[in-house]
């Protein structure tokens, strides 16, 4: 199979809504792993994938990077952080 596909995974809003603490939701942990990691991690079983694309809130790649764990330095699919902007 051909990997043609790129994946892009928003993460840069500020989780407002969501009561955590102040954490984002998608750094909260579900069964161990973060929401993003599982979010993630289907794509990675994928053929077709060739590359990951995550965005994260300003001056917040260190936990976007956290969050992704293992995934975040694949030697699978490469993955590329971009930040996003004000409010998203």
């Amino acid at each position: 199979m051909k990997r043609d596909l790129a994946v892009i995974v928003t993460a840069a809003g500020s989780s407002m809504r969501f009561s955590a603490g102040g954490e984002k939701k998608e750094y909260c942990l579900l069964q161990g792993k973060s929401v993003l990691y599982r979010s993630c991690a289907v794509f990675f079983d994928r053929e077709d994938v060739a590359a990951l694309c995550v965005t994260y809130p300003a001056g917040g790649i260190d936990g976007a990077k956290r969050a992704l764990g293992d995934l975040a330095t694949s030697q699978h699919i490469p993955v590329f952080f971009v930040e996003g902007g004000a409010t998203r």
